[in-house]
This record gives structure tokens, C-alpha cells and sequence, in this order.
């Protein structure tokens, strides 16, 4: 029997575990509070922006209570989407608190996937509107669909609004989502269609500082809420800079995006880290007409405290790859 061994998962096994979008959400947002009572160590991102527009991230972090330690690294690179692949990719690496020893190498793109949908879903509960009639999504890619399967139980729109710029993705997303959420949703012939009047707005598209960004502000209703997964990418500036609240959930990730491009009309004034808000350190939406504005960019704690609940499991049914790391004491001393 090996001294240490490394459970690999991969996207068919995370899959198979039967882990519920309800599941990601509770983790995550527990999460999300151990952070507000102090109990997460999470050190900012380590970026690597080696060409302007292809990125690699470090991204650590450990919660106490969970017993979470582990770190996701994690890549973005927009071409990528005419290769036929993912823009984002990454692999997420599990520690035993007590050793440090790794115990889990799993895939990190269906957790990214499921914990940002989740991420949405949190933040909504507090910073969205009491009723909700539409949903508008603007870009139909990976990212979204985990929007809507988070999104949809949480909010309960009467109607979605779905627009991308590619028409077959358009009619793919309508196809597969129709199938899996027990609400409408309409194919939109442009940005403003989808956005125009609806209470909660999501964008989920490239990963690129923005050049002539689509979303205008009077298109935005008094009242909504916008979830930019893609930083300010289809956002005119007026939108993040005039929201009656603007809420993130790193300050400091925002401060570093906007150093390589992002946000180029400048920064908006922070009411609050989304943290507090779950926490209950500063109150979430306090008027029906408030114009908020979240921009979450990702944050450790939610892949680590993933990974954690997905290890657990799969060792509970045996699921996985295990792969020896040390054979023997004896071994160290081999070169």
C-alpha cells in the first residue's frame, strides 16, 4: 500500500456525484459567510497575464470549519472558443489540512462553472429585486447555462430573455436550456431586446477589456440588478459608475483588473464586498429602485470548499482515479 496516494476526478466523475446546483449554492455561500466571520485565509489571486489577453491564476485558499485547503489554477484565454475549446480551463489541487500532502487533483471547469452559477445565485438572493418578471441574458456559452440553472430556482423570472451574437449558440442554449428549466425563454435578436426592461441582467461573454460595449445604461430599469460575469466586457461605463450600489467580491481583484485594461473610465465608488453582505455587516438591497451593480471576478473559497464537498463524496462511492504519490518512506532517499 502506497504511503500517499492522490484521488483523481475527472469532469465524468464530478458529474457523477450527483452534486445539485441547490448543493453548490449552500457550499458556496457558506462559504462566503466563514469569510465574513474570519474564518477563510485566502490570499489574493496571483495572476500571470502573459499576452494581453491569455491569463493564468493561482488561486489558494483554506476554510477553517470545512477543514478546505487547496488551491485551483486556472486559465482564460478568449481565442480559444474558435479552437473549439473552453476559454476557461483548470485543474483544482485538494490538501489534507493536517499534512499539506495533496489527497485530490480534480477538474476545475466544471467547478468553475457550477460555483460562479452559484455565486450569481447567492448574490441575488440579497441584492435582487423582491419580483422578479425578467431575466436577460446576454452570450449563450458554458458560463451561462449554469447562470440560468442557478438563477432560475432562485429567482423565479415569469420570462428569459437570451441574446448572443452567434446565432447558432443563440438557438443551441434555447434548445438545451428549454429542456432543463421550467420557465420560457425567448431568443432575442439583439442585446437591447434581451436587456431592455428586464429586473436582473447577466452577461457572460468574452473575457477581453471592453472596445464598444453594447449594454447601455437607459436600458437598465430602475430597480435591476446587473451580474457582469464578464467584468465591464458589454457594459458602457455610465452602468458600473452611477449604480446606486456597486458590490464586489474582492475590491482588490478589481483594482488589479483594471490595471491591465478593465474599467477604463475608472473605478466605481465600492459600497460593499459581497462578504459583508452575506454576512450582515452592511444590508443588501434596500429600495425597490435601487440600480445595483455586481461584479464578482471568483474567488478561492468557492473552488476550494467545491472541492472539499466533491472529494468527500467521491470517496464515499468510491469514485475516482487514485494514483500513488509516495510508495514508501524508504523511497525519499532514492535518487
Amino acid at each position: 500500500m502506497a504511503l500517499a496516494e492522490i484521488l483523481f476526478l475527472s469532469r465524468q466523475d464530478l458529474m457523477g456525484l450527483g452534486i445539485s446546483m441547490p448543493d453548490v449554492i449552500a457550499t458556496v455561500e457558506e462559504a462566503i459567510r466563514q469569510l465574513a466571520l474570519g474564518q477563510v485565509n485566502q490570499p489574493e489571486k496571483i495572476g500571470l497575464h502573459y499576452t494581453p489577453d491569455r491569463a493564468l491564476h493561482a488561486m489558494p485558499a483554506y476554510i477553517a470549519p470545512q477543514q478546505a485547503l487547496g488551491i485551483k489554477w486556472v486559465s482564460s484565454v478568449p481565442a480559444n472558443t474558435e479552437r473549439g475549446l473552453p476559454q476557461t480551463a483548470g485543474l483544482v489541487v485538494l490538501n489534507d489540512p493536517d499534512t499539506a500532502f495533496p489527497v485530490a487533483v480534480m477538474d476545475g471547469t466544471w467547478i468553475t462553472a457550477m460555483r460562479t452559477g452559484a455565486v450569481s445565485a447567492v448574490t441575488a438572493r440579497y441584492l435582487g429585486p423582491r419580483r422578479v418578471e425578467v431575466l436577460g441574458l446576454i452570450g449563450c456559452g458554458v458560463q451561462m447555462r449554469t447562470q440560468l440553472l442557478a438563477l432560475n430556482p432562485t429567482l423565479r423570472p415569469r420570462q428569459v430573455r437570451a441574446f448572443d451574437i452567434r446565432p447558432a449558440a443563440l438557438e443551441a442554449f434555447v434548445a438545451q436550456m428549454q429542456e432543463l428549466v421550467d420557465v420560457p425563454i425567448a431568443a432575442c435578436g439583439s442585446a437591447r431586446e434581451a436587456v431592455d426592461g428586464a429586473d436582473v441582467v447577466v452577461s457572460a461573454t468574452w473575457l477581453l477589456p471592453p472596445q464598444n460595449p453594447p449594454i447601455k445604461r437607459d436600458w437598465l430599469k430602475p430597480g435591476s440588478l446587473m451580474l457582469p460575469i464578464d467584468i465591464d466586457s458589454v457594459l458602457e461605463p455610465e452602468v458600473y459608475l452611477t449604480a446606486d450600489k456597486f458590490v464586489c467580491d474582492r475590491w482588490r481583484a478589481i483594482l488589479d483588473i483594471h490595471e491591465h485594461g478593465w474599467l477604463p473610465a475608472g473605478l466605481p465608488t465600492l459600497y460593499a464586498e459581497l462578504a459583508e453582505v452575506v454576512g450582515g455587516q452592511k444590508p443588501g438591497r434596500e429600495s425597490d429602485d435601487e440600480r445595483i451593480v455586481a461584479m464578482n471576478t471568483g474567488m478561492a473559497l468557492e473552488d476550494v470548499s467545491m472541492a472539499k464537498l466533491a472529494y468527500t463524496r467521491a470517496v464515499q462511492r468510491g469514485v475516482g482515479l487514485r494514483l500513488p504519490f509516495i510508495g514508501s518512506r524508504d523511497e525519499l532517499y532514492q535518487f
